[in-house]
């Protein structure tokens, strides 16, 4: 039977992973004294990640990885961990940042992401017209 994210499922859950992504940002700008807006920050690292994502979901597709697997999911720690580290160098490399504190808020950021998985695919499948089921 296919299943898919509406329209509405994909707006809960970048909702949720904006949300969790700018309270990160937050932490960072008063971390390191950036002028940028935290909503900034989140907003990019949530773009960035439904755009890596879907990548990353259509490729593990052809090796019949479905995004409860596994596999699916240990081999989406070096990705995420890759948006993080991008975005965290690309807005906080000129402040400060050492690479120690760099690799240490890419990791925390991973698992950051990991954790706002549950509620935003919770509130995709749940929340009216969230997936559609055919």
């Amino acid at each position: 039977m296919p299943m898919g994210t509406g329209p509405l499922g994909l707006f809960y859950y970048a909702t949720i992973k904006a949300v969790g992504y700018s309270g990160a940002g937050y932490f960072l700008k008063t971390k390191f004294k950036h002028s940028l807006h935290f909503l900034i920050f989140g907003i990019a690292r949530t773009i960035l990640g439904i755009l890596v994502g879907i990548s990353y979901a259509i490729c593990t597709e052809k090796f019949g990885w479905e995004f409860t697997s596994p596999a699916f999911l240990i081999f989406l720690f070096p990705v995420r961990f890759a948006e993080w580290f991008f975005l965290i160098w690309l807005f906080y490399h000129r402040h400060g940042i050492t690479t120690k504190q760099l690799v240490l808020y890419s990791v925390l950021g991973t698992i950051l992401s990991y954790l706002l998985d549950v509620p935003a695919i919770v509130s995709a499948i749940y929340l009216p017209g969230g997936v559609w089921i055919c």
